[in-house]
């Protein structure tokens, strides 16, 4: 029978990662990229159970991942009576912040809505990469580390946003190494998101700290959890998706720039994406109508149009 595996997203040891350092997104990769195992301490023959290709009345165990059809046909073909699945993991997504506003509550000027959490959830359920349990937390250290420590213990996977710079109420690094979660490293040589935190519990679960910035949050998710997610739970890498700009970018600052696009086909098949640079990393609004963003290396500050860049989908 065929099995999907569930892998553990594994740290780089042989790095020393501290606060001030910020890394290289391609360098982060390694830190997702583990031997076939476990993901929160579940292992694969605790969590598999088998599909009978052969009992009609058997309910579905939830949505199954695109192209499946065609390799549950192939297995039927085949003459199997059964293969072997694994359940979705369950990722905790955790807001933190006392500005935060629920969506049709009274807001005060210096208030901003709730979002990330339910921007992070659609698009964990979208790509099938789990079920989600969604938390919100106030700037108090001892309620988050109650609350976040509950949610961990519940959960395969932890997601944050917010609460992870520097500032005086930023508590998630504290409330983590609290937890007894161990850093892998916190900043990264990217805008947006610069931020982001990564560690792993005493029991191998992952936790993502995400910045609170609507843009920075998604960028994060899409460049890093999701595919981390997905590799975790033993799915096949897409293949990387390349496409021209079609105007000239420039950016100064020696960071890996990650830019939304909208992306369009030519007559002759070609794709070419249409920068749609935010003004902040705040300016949600304005990824609106963008398929996904562009990775322009760091170590140069003018990309001309034509360029080939890879595009992370949203």
């Amino acid at each position: 029978m065929s099995k999907m595996g569930i892998s553990t997203i594994q740290s780089y040891h042989s790095a020393q990662i501290h606060e001030a350092v910020g890394l290289h997104p391609q360098l982060i990769e390694r830190y997702f990229r583990g031997t076939p195992s476990r993901i929160g301490g579940i292992g694969l023959d605790e969590i598999n159970r088998e599909l009978n290709l052969a009992d009609p009345d058997q309910p579905p165990a939830g949505e199954a991942p695109e192209g499946a059809a065609a390799g549950v046909a192939v297995a039927a073909a085949a003459g199997l009576s059964g293969i072997q699945v694994a359940r979705l993991p369950t990722i905790g997504v955790v807001s933190v912040g006392d500005e935060l506003v629920e969506p049709g509550e009274p807001i005060e000027p210096h208030q901003v809505r709730r979002s990330n959490d339910f921007g992070i959830e659609v698009a964990i359920r979208a790509r099938r990469a789990g079920n989600v349990t969604r938390l919100f937390v106030k700037d108090d250290h001892d309620a988050m580390t109650d609350r976040i420590g509950a949610c961990l213990a519940a959960c395969d996977a932890l997601v944050l946003s917010g609460g992870v710079s520097m500032g005086k109420y930023d508590f998630v690094p504290a409330v983590l190494e609290d937890l007894g979660i161990e850093l892998i490293f916190h900043k990264v040589s990217q805008r947006p998101g610069r931020p982001m935190w990564f560690g792993r519990s005493a029991d191998g679960k992952p936790v993502f700290a995400l910045p609170g910035n609507p843009v920075s949050a998604a960028v994060c998710l899409s460049r890093y959890v999701l595919p981390s997610v997905e590799h975790a739970m033993g799915l096949t890498a897409t293949s990387p998706r390349w496409i021209s700009l079609s105007r000239d970018v420039t950016f100064e600052p020696d960071l890996t720039f990650f830019l939304p696009v909208r992306v369009s086909s030519s007559d002759d098949g070609v794709l070419s994406g249409l920068p749609a640079r935010p003004n902040t990393s705040g300016d949600f609004a304005s990824l609106a109508g963008t398929d996904g963003f562009v990775e322009l290396p760091r170590g140069r500050d003018r990309f001309r149009a034509g360029y080939a860049a890879r595009l992370w989908p949203w």
